[in-house]
């Protein structure tokens, strides 16, 4: 039996179900050698990570930096009691995806939220991590 209050090492398996768990996190990348977050909404199909930024003023840093890439999503929630916090992080190469000429989503809350410019990025993940620690335990 595992101590409750000792931060857990999830799985692979824990850390995708988490990340399908909740609709928005932060892609992680690097522009011009610099760490670089932009926050994201996503949608985890089977080991593709469909993640849509909406447009703003870091539009052309991502445009240049993300496609080919290897890039990091990471999301991060609470359990229902409130006592329990956990953390999951995909990582995987990006590539961009033109909405126009995608087939439709099984995931329709990405098409959902209304956005002038959209940009979508399709992360094929080659590894998932993730920790699971109790309130007042550090990671």
């Amino acid at each position: 039996m595992r101590d409750v209050l000792s931060p857990a090492v999830l799985s692979e398996a824990e850390s995708l179900e988490l990340l399908a768990s909740v609709p928005s996190g932060r892609l992680l990348y690097t522009a011009r050698a610099m760490p670089s977050v932009v926050p994201a909404r996503h949608a985890l199909l089977g080991r593709v990570l469909v993640v849509v930024v909406d447009g703003d003023s870091q539009d052309a840093e991502v445009v240049r930096a993300v496609p080919g890439a290897v890039v990091a999503y990471e999301v991060e929630g609470a359990e229902s009691d409130g006592q329990v916090s956990w953390y999951a992080v995909a990582v995987g190469l990006a590539r961009f995806v033109h909405a126009a000429t995608r087939p439709p989503l099984a995931a329709p809350a990405l098409d959902a939220a209304p956005s002038c410019v959209r940009l979508e990025v399709r992360i094929d993940v080659l590894c998932a991590r993730g920790r699971r620690t109790a309130r007042g335990c550090g990671i």
